[in-house]
Parts: structure tokens; C-alpha cells; sequence
């Protein structure tokens, strides 16, 4: 019985050790599990955030949609749009011109005496004498230097602000160097380095870069210490001197010279300058009638060299700077530019060249092409884009007449895109022409207007005239016309014996009008969708009909769009351009607003996420502490089992006689 004892021992510690043995915990795998539990919360908070981003990134999309039918609206209702005239010349070797949408259709004659043209100018090393080459050296005078007149400004290689910077050996200036000072003023001219005849003969070039006498450019080359002349003309008798003549002119632009003049006979002599600046090689000198003794006539010089070296710089005209001067309708300009566009509204002219002795060019402005058909498409186009939009993010696949079985990511709130349903019907009620009103209900011009003259108006194109300024607490009909046509607002009024009319009176203008204060109806000519060849289908969406705007066209579509309609108007800010703006707009749109409450509503669970991710690090932490101590438990336990198995085992074989 010992033996079956002991064998009874054995087995059973032998099992005890077993299960303690496999005892141990998957700390890891028990967190996991407890954790994703723990995490639903969580996942829950995540798919609300995606969801409000979802919203988010389509409201911007609906917002982007909205602004490009706002703007495809503003440009189908702006009355310029429309008035796209064209101007054609007669002689396009003359003029040609282009007309805006303020040019009145007609003819205007154009005869152009001449062409505004700018200065241009070359600069040689002598009066006879090219430059060598681009690096060639340029003699400036050392002390007043080389002076160069813009329009009005003056510069000077001597300017502190502009200074001239030499790179010629041993400090000399070379031709590139006075090419690229020019280049560097900022001014309306230009230098370039011309090679002419050979390959050792260049000049520098200097023009004007703007046309006109008001942008003229000259130079002035430097001081005069000694200069050398030709023989005096004109005077016919020897008279003695020296001589220091007070008054003298100039072929050219020189000015300050100082003249000493030694008469040795009859037009002989010799002229010594000293000073003054902008004298070139070449000029005329005139000394006035009596400057050389009593007696003496004009004399005339001309300057041969300066500075005693034929060396000396010298330029010359190849053209002066004038203005252009032609004869448009009747009336002779002078402009700096050969593009004239301040004489007749809404045309530039630009003058080519000059006409013929007598004969004069016709620049005729007629209408432009009829672009209704592609301005009525691309509004189509932008408002489908919107509808079809809504249509995706509201569709409802539960819904029984829904055409798609995915729900949109509006399905379960479609009052969020509620105001794509203001879009639609203000778009249903057609194009007002705004720039016409009647009011009905009179007899006679006798009859009270039956107007607020406390807190009505008549407003014109945003500007408001209030009643009360006719003057009149209870006017009649004869005096509210009569204010109306006062007002010189671009609007006249009139009576048929039974309606006042109010009537836009500028041709081409867009004054929309609009009254408040009125008890009597008032009336607007409205055209339908139908009638602008646009038909409406089941989902909303629009459709161009060209039946429909072909017959529209052929009965003058094209004139009442030049008008200047509006789309969906009730009255004053009462538009569809009006609400298309005000859901849009940057400050306070509703859809601004919207996507900013749900931004908002981001930070918010963004902020719960961080917190409640914190709280279930926490939880995930305990977690693992708590299981791995019972882990570490559980060994100790299963080590201690282990002990006393052993010991068990161990006496169990001493009692068998092991």
C-alpha cells in the first residue's frame, strides 16, 4: 500500500507542477485585448474627426464652385460683355485703332501730319574719326565731364550719385565703359556700340526709348578751353579788337562759353572760347550785329576742334524727338505718343504713318460678334457644376427615388447644402432687365404718386435718392417725373396716362433701377430661362436648347443682354449675383462661416483625442502593470510549487527504498 501511496504521490504533484507549470500569462496578448475595448471611444472620436474633415474639404469644394458660378454670372449680366465693338481703318498704312465697350458705333476721319518719333544720336571719337573698337579709349573732359539730357533730368559722368567707372589701362575710359554708364542710369535711354564700315570703325549709338519732345536727349561733350574756327562770314570790314562779344547764339546745345575774338581783315580772324559746356565739332557760332566794333554786321563760325585735338569726342542727330500731330474728327492734337486714346471715347488710334497731302483715313467702329451663345454655355456650365455637386453629396441610396445606391457625404444632412435650393429657384425665375420699371395704377398726371416720400427712394445703380428731396410731401405724378428728370442720375421718367416709366437713358449704360416707398405695383420685363434658350431638367440641372436660343437670337436676345440683366432680382441686394456673393464672401459667407464652425468643431475633438489618448496611455499602463506583477506572481508561485514538488518526490522515494 506504501508503494500504490507513493506512486499516488508522485502522480499527483507530477500533475500539480504541470499546471503550475503552464500557468504562466500573455501580459501582451491580455493588454492587447483589454486595450481594444478601452480603444472604442477613441476610434470613435478619430471617424468623427475624419468625418468633419470629410465635411470640411466639401464644403471648400462647394465654396470653389459657388465663386465659379458667381463669377461666370457677373460676367453673363455685365452689359459690357456684350458691347465688344471693333474698330477697322480705312488705310492701315496710316492708322489702325481698337474700341472698348464705351466706343459709340460710327466713323471718324484721322489724318496724321507726323509720326512721334524719339532722339537718336551718334557719338564719334572726332568730328572725322570713328572708334577702333569697343575698348577703344573716349576723351572726356576732366573737369565739367560728359553730360547727358533726358526730358527734363540731367546726368553727368561727374555725378557722385552715377559715377562713371573707368577700366581702360592706367585708369582710362573706354567706349564700353560710357555705353554701359548709360545703360545704368535708369533713365528712358539706351547706348549701343555700333560697328559701321569696318572692323576698326564703330560708333556708340544713343537713343531714346520714349517718343515725343518731352523726352528729347542730348549731351553735352564738355568745356571749350581753346577751340579752333573757320573763317568769320559776314564781316566785310576790319575792325580792331580784341573783342569779348556779349551776345551770341548757337547751331547747337552748347551754352556758358566765354568768346575772345581778334579781327586781322575783312570776314579774318580767330576765336578763342573758353568754358560752356555741350558745344560739339561742327556747331555754329553767330555773333550778333554789332558785338565786333561799331559798325560790324552778324558773323558766323563754325567750331572745327575743341580742346585743340581733332580727337575730341563729336556727336550728331540722326533724329530729333517731336511729338506726333494728327487731325481726329475735326480737331488737330499734338501728342508725345503715337498712340492717342483721349480724343474720341472709347477708340485708340494708332498713328503708322503720314498721310497724303489732303487726304485723310476713315477709322469706322462697328458691333462686334454676337458671344451670347458662348456667355449663356459657360454660365450653363457653372451652374450645372453646383447642382450636380449638391446632387452627389445629398444623394440618399435608402431614398426610394435616389439613382445611386452610395449615400452621399451629406445624405443624413442635407440642410447643410440648403442654400444650393435659393440657388435654384432664384435661377428658375429668369433675367431681369433692371434698367426699366413701371409703375402702374393712374389716371392722370393729377393723381398722387402714393410714394413714402419718408422712407422710400429711388435708387440708381447703388446710388440712393430719397423722396423726401422732390420737395413735395404728397407729390402728384407730374411733379415725380419731373424729380426723376432732374436728378441727371442717367434716368428719365415719363407718363402714358396710366403708367409712370422709368427708363434708363444712357446708351450703353447699366444703371439698374430700383424703388422702394412705392404703393402702386411696379413692373419689370423679366425673360425666362426658356426664352434664353435654357431649359431645365429633372435633376436639376440645365440644358442648352439651341431651338430655343436660336429663335431668342433671331427676336434680339443679343440686345436685351447688352442691357445688363440680372438673374433671380426681387429688388435692391435682392439677386442671385447678390447671394452668390454674400455665401462667399471672405469676411462673413455663410459657407465661410460654415467651414469655419466645423474647423472649430476639429479643434475641439482634436483637443478630446489628445486627452483621451492620454487617459487610455494611462489605462494601457496600469494595465501592464497590473498583469505583469500577477505574471511575476504566478513564477514565483510556480517556482515555489516546483520546491516542494521536488521535496515531495524526494521523500516519496526514500520511504520506497530508494
Amino acid at each position: 500500500m506504501a508503494t500504490t501511496s507513493s506512486t499516488n504521490s508522485s502522480s499527483s504533484t507530477s500533475s500539480a507542477a504541470s499546471a503550475v507549470t503552464t500557468s504562466n500569462i500573455d501580459v501582451a496578448s491580455i493588454v492587447s485585448q483589454l486595450m481594444t475595448v478601452e480603444n472604442q471611444p477613441l476610434t470613435a472620436l478619430q471617424a468623427k474627426i475624419t468625418g468633419v474633415q470629410t465635411v470640411i474639404s466639401d464644403l471648400g469644394t462647394m465654396k470653389s464652385k459657388v465663386a465659379t458660378l458667381q463669377s461666370a454670372l457677373a460676367t453673363f449680366e455685365d452689359p459690357s460683355t456684350y458691347n465688344n465693338p471693333n474698330a477697322n481703318s480705312s488705310d492701315a498704312a496710316v492708322v489702325t485703332a481698337t474700341a472698348n465697350s464705351s466706343a459709340s458705333i460710327g466713323s471718324v476721319s484721322v489724318s496724321v501730319s507726323q509720326l512721334a518719333q524719339a532722339s537718336k544720336l551718334l557719338v564719334t571719337k572726332g568730328a572725322s574719326t570713328n572708334f577702333s573698337s569697343a575698348t577703344d579709349t573716349v576723351a572726356i573732359d576732366s573737369v565739367n565731364g560728359f553730360s547727358l539730357k533726358v526730358g527734363s533730368k540731367t546726368f553727368n559722368t561727374k555725378d557722385a550719385a552715377n559715377p562713371l567707372v573707368s577700366t581702360g589701362a592706367l585708369g582710362a575710359t573706354t567706349l564700353t565703359d560710357l555705353k554701359n554708364w548709360i545703360n545704368g542710369l535708369g533713365a528712358n535711354v539706351a547706348a549701343n556700340i555700333v560697328q559701321t564700315v569696318s572692323a576698326n570703325d564703330y560708333v556708340l549709338q544713343i537713343s531714346g526709348t520714349q517718343t515725343g519732345a518731352v523726352n528729347a536727349v542730348s549731351i553735352g561733350l564738355g568745356s571749350l578751353d581753346s577751340a579752333s574756327s573757320s573763317a568769320l562770314i559776314g564781316l566785310s570790314t576790319a575792325t580792331a579788337g580784341p573783342y569779348t562779344p556779349a551776345t551770341t547764339s548757337t547751331s547747337g546745345s552748347g551754352t556758358g562759353a566765354s568768346f575772345t575774338v581778334n579781327v586781322s581783315g575783312p570776314n579774318a580772324g580767330t576765336v578763342t572760347m573758353t568754358g560752356g559746356s555741350g558745344y560739339q565739332v561742327g556747331d555754329t557760332v553767330t555773333i550778333a550785329a554789332g558785338q565786333l566794333g561799331v559798325g560790324s554786321s552778324a558773323t558766323t563760325f563754325k567750331i572745327t576742334s575743341i580742346d585743340g585735338s581733332a580727337d575730341q569726342l563729336a556727336a550728331s542727330s540722326i533724329t530729333n524727338a517731336q511729338d506726333a500731330i494728327a487731325t481726329i474728327g475735326g480737331i488737330t492734337v499734338n501728342r508725345s505718343s503715337n498712340s492717342i486714346n483721349d480724343v474720341v471715347s472709347g477708340i485708340t488710334f494708332n498713328l503708322v504713318g503720314q498721310s497724303a497731302s489732303g487726304s485723310s483715313a476713315s477709322v469706322t467702329v462697328q458691333q462686334g460678334a454676337d458671344n451670347s451663345s458662348a456667355m449663356i454655355n459657360t454660365l450653363i456650365k457653372a451652374y450645372n457644376d453646383v447642382v450636380t455637386q449638391y446632387n452627389t453629396y445629398t444623394a440618399n441610396g435608402n431614398s426610394g427615388s435616389s439613382t445611386t445606391a452610395t449615400n452621399g457625404d451629406f445624405a443624413n444632412d442635407p440642410t447643410m447644402l440648403s442654400f444650393v435650393n435659393n440657388i435654384k429657384s432664384m435661377f428658375a425665375y429668369g433675367a431681369t432687365d433692371t434698367t426699366n420699371a413701371t409703375i402702374s395704377g393712374y389716371n392722370s398726371v393729377a393723381d398722387s404718386a402714393k410714394i413714402d416720400t419718408t422712407n422710400g427712394y429711388l435708387q440708381i445703380n447703388g446710388a440712393k435718392y430719397k423722396f423726401s428731396s422732390s420737395g413735395q410731401a404728397n407729390p402728384s405724378v407730374s411733379q415725380f417725373v419731373s424729380w426723376v428728370n432732374g436728378l441727371g442720375a442717367g434716368v428719365t421718367a415719363s407718363f402714358d396716362g396710366s403708367k409712370i416709366n422709368l427708363n434708363n437713358s444712357q446708351t450703353g449704360g447699366s444703371n439698374s433701377i430700383d424703388l422702394s416707398g412705392t404703393t402702386n405695383a411696379v413692373v419689370r420685363t423679366t425673360i425666362s430661362l426658356a426664352a434664353m434658350g435654357m431649359d431645365i431638367q429633372l435633376d436639376g440641372t440645365m440644358q442648352f436648347n439651341t431651338a430655343s436660343y436660336q429663335q431668342a437670337a433671331s427676336s434680339g436676345l443679343y440686345t436685351k443682354l447688352a442691357k445688363g440683366l440680372k438673374m433671380g432680382f426681387s429688388g435692391s441686394g435682392s439677386s442671385l449675383d447678390a447671394f452668390l456673393t454674400s455665401e462667399i464672401d471672405p469676411a462673413k459667407g455663410a459657407l465661410v462661416q460654415q467651414i469655419a464652425t466645423q474647423q472649430t468643431s476639429i479643434t475641439s475633438l482634436q483637443k478630446k483625442q489628445a486627452d483621451l489618448q492620454d487617459h487610455l496611455n494611462q489605462v494601457q499602463n496600469n494595465y501592464i502593470t497590473q498583469y505583469s506583477a500577477l505574471n511575476a506572481l504566478l513564477f514565483q508561485l510556480n517556482s515555489t510549487s516546483t520546491s516542494l514538488a521536488s521535496a515531495l518526490a524526494a521523500v516519496t522515494n526514500i520511504n520506497a527504498g530508494k
